[in-house]
């Protein structure tokens, strides 16, 4: 029995070496022939068999890549394709830009992005696409703005500007089109085009390459007040009926009989308006002394047809200390030639006498682009000729012209006198229309004495509601 106790565990024995000896070496769990990750995975050594079973082998990955981690400012934003260095907190969100620039082709366009303190450069894709990965703050309000420039960024070609205010979510998308650029503004040698314009076209947006005459701001209008009308038709409200009238005398109390030397206010107006828009306006306004006088006189008429609003009136002004009268008479007429476009046409004589008598006779017909939101309209186009009389033989006569599409109005003067004053403008090119006016309060007692105002941008009155 003992014997037989001896004999199997011999074999048993043997059949366990047996089993050992066929097993084969531990195998890694990654294969680092076949990583992609392009990082160097190194396998740890074979565990010891006779640890416990349930024990894995141990994988170490090292975290080094060959690509290069660039960080701008605080490390939160990506620059392009560039990386961040250090993975965005639960503090920020990844924004997502998708920006379609206007159409322009060159080797050296840059666009930019800044937010706050951040800035990043976005990165071509294609056509007129670009786009960034940035990392911002949650929940924080910036100013946004994106350049679009050429010449790496020495020549500005357009801005997007939008108040931007991140949400709480750790993902966000913003797309801007390229009809949200503002390219306009962006005019290196002031010549009224634009540096898009000017590369388009194949100029230098650095230097002014066009017409030698002197590029002013406005044109100003030599004694004409060609826009008189915009003091009567400005006073209106779209109320319809409307009626306003007021008197006032401020004079000095306990003066009579002998009240010639002391000052004197005294203001009637009368507004009224019936219920198709037709209407009359009277405003008379006296200061100074009985015997040195200054008033102006102001009385118009508004006709509405089928088609068009139309003008009539006349302003005075008389001065006993200058010796000076003023006399304005003038017919207007706003009609639409299409929805958003208005014609302006009249003529406007304006005639003193002061010692000598002058006369300037202006016959206009301008076109406007009504301003969304508003009663006015941008004067784009037209001819206005002015003519200057002096005691009553033709002196000069002006002309000022725009073609649509044009960036200038073209002032320029035929001389007809052989000596002509001193004063006589040259010609030149003008961006706007100056716009004068007389000011008014249509709804006021107040006796304050007005005076000409002046637009230096100038807009005319295009309402055409009671058509």
């Amino acid at each position: 029995m003992h014997r037989t106790a001896l004999l199997l565990l011999f074999i048993a024995g043997t059949l366990m070496v047996g089993c050992s000896s066929d097993s084969s070496e531990p195998r890694p769990l990654i294969d680092s022939s076949s990583a992609t990750t392009g990082a160097d995975i190194t396998v740890a050594d074979a565990p010891d068999l006779t640890t416990d079973a349930n024990q894995q082998p141990t994988v170490e990955l090292d975290s080094t890549t060959d690509s290069d981690v660039g960080s701008i400012g605080d490390d939160l934003l990506i620059n392009g394709s560039e990386t961040e260095t250090n993975p965005p907190t639960q503090n920020l969100a990844q924004i997502e830009f998708t920006i379609t620039v206007p159409v322009f082709m060159s080797d050296s366009l840059q666009l930019r992005i800044e937010w706050g303190e951040f800035e990043a450069t976005a990165t071509w894709v294609g056509d007129e696409i670009w786009s960034a990965t940035v990392f911002y703050p949650v929940n924080t309000e910036n100013l946004l703005t994106v350049r679009f420039a050429d010449n790496n960024g020495a020549i500005e070609l357009g801005t997007f500007e939008q108040v931007y205010r991140t949400g709480t979510s750790a993902s966000e998308a913003f797309q801007i089109a390229a009809s949200q650029f503002d390219t306009q503004s962006w005019d290196a040698d002031e010549d009224g085009i634009s540096n898009l314009d000017e590369l388009s076209a194949g100029t230098d947006p650095l230097v002014f390459e066009g017409e030698s005459l002197d590029v002013r701001d406005s044109v100003i209008f030599l004694g004409s007040h060609l826009f008189i009308t915009e003091s009567f038709s400005r006073r209106l409200p779209a109320e319809r009926p409307y009626n306003f009238s007021f008197d006032v005398s401020d004079l000095v109390e306990g003066c009579e009989p002998n009240c010639a030397d002391f000052l004197r206010n005294i203001r009637s107006v009368s507004i009224a308006v019936d219920e198709i828009g037709n209407a009359n306006v009277v405003d008379f306004h006296e200061r100074g002394s009985v015997s040195f006088p200054l008033n102006i006189t102001q009385e118009a008429s508004r006709i509405v047809s089928d088609s068009s609003v139309q003008w009539d009136g006349e302003w005075d002004n008389f001065s006993e200390v200058a010796d000076l009268t003023t006399t304005v008479t003038f017919t207007n007429e706003v009609a639409a030639i299409d929805e958003t476009t208005r014609s302006y046409t009249g003529r406007t004589i304006r005639s003193s006498i002061s010692g000598s008598s002058e006369r300037y006779v202006s016959d206009y017909t301008i076109t406007g682009s009504s301003i969304e939101n508003s009663t006015l309209c941008k004067p784009i186009a037209g001819s206005i000729v002015t003519s200057y009389f002096n005691e009553g033989d033709l002196v000069y006569t002006g002309t000022i012209t725009k073609n649509t599409g044009d960036l200038f109005w073209t002032v320029s003067f035929e001389n007809l006198d052989q000596n002509p004053p001193t004063w006589r403008e040259e010609d030149y090119l003008a961006r706007f229309l100056n716009v004068r006016y007389w000011q008014n309060d249509a709804t006021s007692d107040d006796l304050a004495f007005r005076g000409f105002v002046s637009e230096p941008e100038g807009k005319f009155h295009c309402d055409l509601i009671d058509l």
